[in-house]
């Protein structure tokens, strides 16, 4: 009974340090352990004082200062966005770190690209009761990083050039000869390739993908580029277009529209905490805000699709109502180099 009490006593006199004594304290470990209702008192009193937040991330400014806007009207914690390309973020936060001046607090990167990182070592292993609620397929391994958003591989047309009656219904669809020479693709879309070859298989994928390429497909680069193009009228359809940016041309007046060829391929975008963040409260509090469900409505808000079901997308068909399979992350970490050679031997893309 007195060692029974004993642990009893120990664990009581623990919770009240914390809830009490922590809010000086940067052991970020103590602090992403830390449980509700003390959680957020004590990371914003601790973040109000280190008075800002470092933010690296490649998404859209119209996404990412949408929710550092938020983030900044809810706390008073100031934001410091920092957006560049993937390569060039990586570069600098690389180099940052390299030098001993790590700046970031938070990076926000496709699912491949925090893997990768996060085998290296560059970040925090993170606990959070905000993530326990949501799907478990949103955790990178070793909880070293979180989905927050999901990004849809779909088939786009000109609403002009192409009739509904007339529109693939499948990825076999694609193969008709009256389609040749009259399908975009994006230049690097081999995240799309490894998820249907993996859930095809080897023989199926191996088959399908070549007869995919004798059809000449329009090789584009960049998403935002090749769905403008698709909504000018350069071609009929894009294979590989991302069904949010077609909504938002199509509120814009664009003769574009989306349809899933099933199963759609699905990739996570997420957030991870830095390795020694300069400001550690405010990473964490800034990654409770993503998760819940104020932080993944922006998301929504500004037309991407959370991983928050309860949530949802605007509109809901962004994300419901069809069949997805998921990006691997780390078979895409791990074998990017063998899986592009082969994506650009299949698909004849020079």
């Amino acid at each position: 009974m007195s060692l029974k009490l004993g642990i009893c006593v120990t664990a009581a006199f623990v919770v009240v340090a914390i809830a009490s004594g922590l809010s000086g304290a940067s052991d970020f470990k103590s602090l992403s352990g830390l449980r509700e209702p003390e959680r957020s008192r004590i990371l914003l009193e601790q973040a109000k004082r280190e008075g800002e937040l470092n933010f690296y991330t490649v998404v859209e400014l119209g996404v990412s200062k949408s929710v550092a806007v938020a983030f900044e009207k809810k706390y008073g914690i100031r934001v410091n966005l920092t957006r560049a390309s993937s390569d060039r973020l990586m570069t600098r936060f690389v180099t940052e770190g390299r030098a001993g001046k790590a700046q970031a607090d938070i990076m926000e990167n496709d699912a491949p690209e925090l893997t990768s990182m996060a085998a290296q070592g560059y970040f925090e292993i993170i606990q959070s009761p905000h993530v326990d609620r949501l799907p478990k397929h949103i955790a990178g391994p070793n909880r070293g990083w979180f989905g927050s958003r999901y990004t849809f591989y779909v088939l786009g047309y000109n609403t002009r050039l192409v009739a509904s009656q007339d529109l693939p219904k499948s990825y076999e669809d694609l193969l008709h000869p009256s389609w040749k020479g009259k399908m975009m693709i994006e230049a690097e879309d081999v995240d799309w390739f490894a998820a249907l070859w993996n859930h095809w298989g080897d023989q199926k994928a191996s088959e399908y993908f070549k007869k995919l390429g004798e059809q000449d497909l329009l090789v584009r680069r960049g998403h935002t580029n090749m769905t403008q193009l698709l909504s000018a009228g350069e071609a009929p359809l894009g294979i590989t277009v991302y069904n949010h940016q077609v909504e938002r041309l199509k509120k814009g007046g664009g003769p574009v529209e989306w349809i899933p060829l099933e199963p759609v391929v699905a990739r996570l975008g997420g957030v991870a905490v830095v390795k020694n963040p300069p400001h550690p409260a405010a990473a964490l509090l800034y990654f409770d805000f993503i998760f819940s469900a104020d932080g993944q409505s922006v998301l929504r808000n500004v037309g991407r699709s959370p991983v928050d079901p309860q949530v949802g997308s605007d509109p809901r068909r962004l994300s419901d109502g069809f069949k997805f399979v998921m990006v691997n992350p780390q078979v895409m970490a791990d074998k990017r180099k063998e899986l592009n050679s082969l994506f650009h031997k299949s698909l004849k893309i020079q």
